[in-house]
């Protein structure tokens, strides 16, 4: 599972906070501090009825949030190391979450 026991953190008792995050809007993607990997997904890549994007994209998405809030820079094609630690990290907590 996803969860992590953050309660000293909560409690004050230590500074330190998660590291990573899985998200779900949809799709899941992953947050690990600044970064966030967004699997290929097929799909329409517009909600046609908010006019907001999905996340959905035939390619790894990619990004330094640090640097690129809007996620408007896609890294996956630059830093193709880091988008496949991702995308592991990603398909482990799917596969803790999958019934046996």
């Amino acid at each position: 599972p996803d969860s992590q026991n953050q309660l000293a953190s909560l409690l004050g008792e230590s500074p330190r906070g998660r590291m990573s995050l899985v998200e779900q809007g949809g799709l899941l993607a992953l947050r690990d501090g600044a970064w966030k990997f967004i699997p290929p997904a097929n799909g329409q890549r517009l909600n046609s009825n908010t006019k907001t994007e999905t996340g959905n994209a035939p390619q790894p998405q990619l990004f330094n949030l640090a640097d690129d809030l809007g996620e408007t820079n896609n890294l996956a094609p630059t830093q193709p190391e880091r988008a496949q630690k991702m995308a592991a990290q990603l398909q482990a907590v799917r596969k803790a979450q999958s019934p046996e």
